[in-house]
């Protein structure tokens, strides 16, 4: 990218050991992938609902299984629910638009009207960037403590930037995806919905890059699993250790990747 919101510096990971762990995360996915076909059909929808649900969660948004199938299924469902019901809506929309072509502006705009559509307030002001200061952190009326306050004036040539690095061909596939989550998420370009897009769009480039064809990676209940851990990467990224936020992700994605058993 050619704009970054890290100021320098390198992570501690050797190189090698890194790349390993890339490799090796790669083949699991890889396998599971292979060993997918007919058999496993409904694992798809499956996991890609429970990596959206996840998402939400970290959010402090779950509404509980039982909610949440009602608003699939159609019926009388809680806010959350709803909500939770548009995140999928908006990781399909991302999955889908990656399968077909270049991510776009356009891409990210169409998720994030799907994702707030719920919110009668929230969705007025979706489907665009923002033109308004926010902040990471802190308190919600006052970025006087925040973790980081990223201008809106930048918005627009940081996510034209961020899109170009995002469809390039030529990076390691896992480090692709987690320095855009990262950068994605420094860059904050919506009001609302950041950490929920962000995380769709992991799965949008992995789809986009072709390790995936048919299974959404749950790597958003690997970072449910451990918030905290999370959020400290994300900041530590802003400060420069992008080596060593991009070195975690195989270790989320190998752990999490569920082992096909394909019948004989």
């Amino acid at each position: 990218m050619g704009r970054v919101w890290s100021r320098g510096g390198a992570g501690d990971a050797p190189a090698a050991e890194v790349a390993r762990a890339h490799e090796d995360a790669i083949i699991s996915v890889a396998r599971l992938e292979a060993g997918f076909g007919a058999h496993l059909a409904p694992l798809s929808d499956f996991l890609l609902r429970s990596e959206s649900v996840a998402s939400s969660k970290i959010e402090h948004v779950d509404a509980g299984w039982r909610a949440f199938a009602r608003a699939v299924g159609g019926g009388n469902a809680s806010a959350e629910a709803q909500s939770q019901l548009a995140a999928v809506r908006a990781l399909i929309s991302m999955v889908d638009a990656a399968d077909i072509g270049p991510m776009t502006v356009n891409t990210l705009l169409e998720a994030h009207r799907l994702l707030m559509a719920p919110d009668y307030y929230a969705a007025r002001e979706s489907g665009r960037f923002r033109e308004v200061q926010n902040w990471i952190g802190g308190s919600d009326y006052t970025p006087l403590h925040a973790a980081h306050i990223p201008p809106p004036e930048l918005v627009p040539d940081l996510m034209d930037d961020l899109l170009t690095f995002a469809n390039r061909s030529d990076l390691p596939i896992l480090a692709q995806a987690a320095l855009t989550h990262a950068q994605f998420e420094s860059i904050h370009p919506f009001t609302d919905g950041n950490g929920r897009i962000g995380r769709a769009l992991l799965s949008a480039v992995l789809r986009r890059r072709g390790l995936t064809r048919r299974i959404t990676v749950p790597l958003a209940s690997a970072m449910l699993a451990d918030t905290s851990r999370y959020f400290a990467q994300l900041n530590s990224y802003r400060t420069g250790a992008a080596d060593e936020f991009s070195s975690t992700w195989p270790e989320r994605q190998r752990g999490h990747v569920p082992r096909p058993r394909i019948p004989h």
